[in-house]
Protein backbone atom coordinates (compact mmCIF):
# COMPACT_ATOMS: atom_id res chain seq x y z
CA UNK A 1 0.00 0.00 0.00
CA UNK A 2 1.34 3.42 -0.94
CA UNK A 3 2.22 5.54 2.05
CA UNK A 4 0.16 8.68 2.40
CA UNK A 5 2.51 11.65 2.96
CA UNK A 6 -0.24 13.42 4.89
CA UNK A 7 0.10 10.87 7.71
CA UNK A 8 3.67 11.90 8.51
CA UNK A 9 2.94 15.57 7.88
CA UNK A 10 0.11 15.74 10.40
CA UNK A 11 2.01 13.82 13.09
CA UNK A 12 2.57 16.05 16.14
CA UNK A 13 1.07 19.00 14.31
CA UNK A 14 -1.41 21.37 16.00
CA UNK A 15 -5.09 21.05 15.22
CA UNK A 16 -5.01 24.27 13.21
CA UNK A 17 -3.11 22.42 10.44
CA UNK A 18 -5.83 19.78 10.19
CA UNK A 19 -8.57 22.40 10.17
CA UNK A 20 -6.74 24.26 7.40
CA UNK A 21 -6.57 21.13 5.27
CA UNK A 22 -10.20 20.27 5.86
CA UNK A 23 -11.08 23.70 4.55
CA UNK A 24 -8.71 23.35 1.59
CA UNK A 25 -10.18 20.04 0.44
CA UNK A 26 -13.79 21.02 1.11
CA UNK A 27 -14.12 22.01 -2.55
CA UNK A 28 -13.29 18.43 -3.57
CA UNK A 29 -14.61 16.35 -0.67
CA UNK A 30 -18.09 16.89 0.85
CA UNK A 31 -17.23 17.00 4.55
CA UNK A 32 -17.83 20.73 4.81
CA UNK A 33 -20.93 22.57 3.67
CA UNK A 34 -21.76 26.19 3.28
CA UNK A 35 -20.21 28.97 1.28
CA UNK A 36 -16.84 30.43 2.08
CA UNK A 37 -15.81 33.96 1.21
CA UNK A 38 -12.50 34.27 -0.57
CA UNK A 39 -10.07 37.04 0.34
CA UNK A 40 -10.01 39.99 -2.06
CA UNK A 41 -7.67 39.53 -5.02
CA UNK A 42 -4.31 41.24 -4.95
CA UNK A 43 -3.78 43.81 -7.73
CA UNK A 44 -1.31 42.31 -10.18
CA UNK A 45 0.62 43.97 -12.94
CA UNK A 46 2.28 42.63 -16.06
CA UNK A 47 3.19 38.91 -16.22
CA UNK A 48 1.85 38.11 -12.79
CA UNK A 49 4.32 40.33 -10.92
CA UNK A 50 2.50 42.64 -8.55
CA UNK A 51 3.86 46.04 -7.62
CA UNK A 52 3.83 44.97 -3.97
CA UNK A 53 6.02 41.96 -4.74
CA UNK A 54 8.48 44.20 -6.57
CA UNK A 55 8.69 46.47 -3.53
CA UNK A 56 9.11 43.46 -1.24
CA UNK A 57 12.04 41.99 -3.21
CA UNK A 58 14.49 43.83 -0.98
CA UNK A 59 12.96 42.36 2.16
CA UNK A 60 14.56 39.55 4.11
CA UNK A 61 14.51 36.09 2.47
CA UNK A 62 11.55 33.78 2.91
CA UNK A 63 11.70 31.78 6.11
CA UNK A 64 12.52 28.07 6.15
CA UNK A 65 9.23 27.44 7.92
CA UNK A 66 7.24 29.11 5.14
CA UNK A 67 9.14 27.30 2.39
CA UNK A 68 8.74 23.93 4.11
CA UNK A 69 5.02 24.45 4.65
CA UNK A 70 4.45 25.64 1.07
CA UNK A 71 6.32 22.72 -0.50
CA UNK A 72 4.54 20.13 1.65
CA UNK A 73 1.11 21.63 0.97
CA UNK A 74 1.75 21.64 -2.78
CA UNK A 75 3.00 18.06 -2.55
CA UNK A 76 -0.14 16.96 -0.71
CA UNK A 77 -2.37 18.71 -3.23
CA UNK A 78 -0.59 16.95 -6.10
CA UNK A 79 -0.94 13.65 -4.21
CA UNK A 80 -4.69 14.27 -4.00
CA UNK A 81 -4.87 14.69 -7.78
CA UNK A 82 -5.30 18.47 -7.79
CA UNK A 83 -3.47 20.40 -10.49
CA UNK A 84 -0.65 22.70 -9.46
CA UNK A 85 -2.44 25.85 -10.64
CA UNK A 86 -5.65 24.91 -8.80
CA UNK A 87 -3.59 24.01 -5.75
CA UNK A 88 -1.88 27.39 -5.62
CA UNK A 89 -5.27 29.10 -5.97
CA UNK A 90 -6.57 27.02 -3.06
CA UNK A 91 -3.61 28.00 -0.89
CA UNK A 92 -4.11 31.61 -1.92
CA UNK A 93 -7.74 31.56 -0.79
CA UNK A 94 -6.83 30.12 2.61
CA UNK A 95 -3.76 32.29 3.24
CA UNK A 96 -4.32 35.01 5.83
CA UNK A 97 -0.93 36.72 5.77
CA UNK A 98 -1.00 39.64 3.33
CA UNK A 99 2.60 39.33 2.15
CA UNK A 100 2.24 35.58 1.56
CA UNK A 101 -1.02 36.12 -0.35
CA UNK A 102 0.69 38.73 -2.52
CA UNK A 103 3.47 36.29 -3.34
CA UNK A 104 1.09 33.40 -4.03
CA UNK A 105 -1.03 35.66 -6.24
CA UNK A 106 2.00 36.41 -8.40
CA UNK A 107 2.78 32.68 -8.68
CA UNK A 108 -0.87 31.84 -9.46
CA UNK A 109 -1.09 34.42 -12.24
CA UNK A 110 2.03 33.07 -13.91
CA UNK A 111 0.65 29.53 -13.68
CA UNK A 112 -2.56 30.78 -15.31
CA UNK A 113 -0.38 31.88 -18.24
CA UNK A 114 0.64 28.21 -18.63
CA UNK A 115 4.10 28.69 -17.15
CA UNK A 116 5.74 25.84 -15.31
CA UNK A 117 5.85 26.00 -11.54
CA UNK A 118 9.63 26.47 -11.53
CA UNK A 119 9.33 29.40 -13.93
CA UNK A 120 6.50 30.91 -11.90
CA UNK A 121 8.55 30.69 -8.71
CA UNK A 122 11.61 32.09 -10.44
CA UNK A 123 9.59 34.99 -11.86
CA UNK A 124 8.80 36.31 -8.40
CA UNK A 125 12.51 36.72 -7.59
CA UNK A 126 11.80 35.72 -3.99
CA UNK A 127 12.40 31.97 -3.88
CA UNK A 128 15.87 30.41 -3.39
CA UNK A 129 17.71 29.16 -6.46
CA UNK A 130 18.06 25.72 -4.85
CA UNK A 131 14.29 25.37 -4.48
CA UNK A 132 13.66 26.51 -8.05
CA UNK A 133 16.28 24.10 -9.39
CA UNK A 134 14.86 21.14 -7.48
CA UNK A 135 11.33 21.91 -8.66
CA UNK A 136 12.59 22.12 -12.24
CA UNK A 137 14.33 18.76 -11.91
CA UNK A 138 11.11 17.27 -10.53
CA UNK A 139 9.14 18.64 -13.46
CA UNK A 140 11.60 17.31 -16.02
CA UNK A 141 11.67 13.88 -14.40
CA UNK A 142 7.88 13.75 -14.05
CA UNK A 143 8.06 13.54 -10.24
CA UNK A 144 7.20 17.03 -8.94
CA UNK A 145 5.37 15.61 -5.91
CA UNK A 146 8.47 13.79 -4.66
CA UNK A 147 10.67 16.82 -5.33
CA UNK A 148 8.36 19.10 -3.33
CA UNK A 149 8.18 16.62 -0.47
CA UNK A 150 11.98 16.37 -0.36
CA UNK A 151 12.23 20.17 -0.36
CA UNK A 152 9.80 20.34 2.54
CA UNK A 153 11.92 17.95 4.59
CA UNK A 154 15.06 19.85 3.64
CA UNK A 155 13.77 23.24 4.78
CA UNK A 156 12.20 21.72 7.87
CA UNK A 157 15.56 20.25 8.87
CA UNK A 158 17.24 23.60 8.22
CA UNK A 159 14.71 25.30 10.48
CA UNK A 160 15.33 22.76 13.25
CA UNK A 161 19.09 23.28 12.89
CA UNK A 162 18.65 27.05 13.07
CA UNK A 163 16.62 26.72 16.26
CA UNK A 164 19.20 24.40 17.84
CA UNK A 165 22.03 26.81 17.00
CA UNK A 166 20.02 29.70 18.38
CA UNK A 167 19.32 27.79 21.59
CA UNK A 168 22.99 26.77 21.90
CA UNK A 169 24.13 30.39 21.55
CA UNK A 170 21.56 31.71 24.01
CA UNK A 171 23.24 30.36 27.16
CA UNK A 172 26.76 31.78 26.51
CA UNK A 173 25.20 35.07 25.43
CA UNK A 174 23.35 35.35 28.74
CA UNK A 175 26.55 34.52 30.64
CA UNK A 176 28.47 37.16 28.70
CA UNK A 177 25.84 39.78 29.49
CA UNK A 178 25.91 38.86 33.19
CA UNK A 179 29.72 39.11 33.23
CA UNK A 180 29.57 42.55 31.65
CA UNK A 181 27.01 43.64 34.23
CA UNK A 182 29.25 42.40 37.06
CA UNK A 183 32.28 44.23 35.62
CA UNK A 184 30.31 47.46 35.25
CA UNK A 185 29.06 47.19 38.86
CA UNK A 186 32.62 46.59 40.11
CA UNK A 187 33.99 49.55 38.21
CA UNK A 188 31.15 51.89 39.13
CA UNK A 189 30.45 50.93 42.76
CA UNK A 190 33.22 48.83 44.31
CA UNK A 191 36.42 50.45 43.00
CA UNK A 192 35.44 53.99 44.11
CA UNK A 193 35.03 52.64 47.69
CA UNK A 194 38.58 51.24 47.66
CA UNK A 195 39.91 54.53 46.27
CA UNK A 196 38.36 56.39 49.20
CA UNK A 197 39.83 53.92 51.74
CA UNK A 198 43.36 53.92 50.33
Amino acid sequence: MRENPADSYFTNRPDCFKIRWMRLFSRYFPWETGERKSPPPVPVGRRGMSDEVRKAMKNKPLSNEFLSSLCMELSLLLHAGIGIADGVHLLLEEELDHDARTLLQAVADRLDENEALSSALEGTARFPAYLIGMVRVGEQSGRPEEALRALSRYYESRERLRQRIRAALLYPSVLLILMLVVVVVLLAKVLPVFNEVF
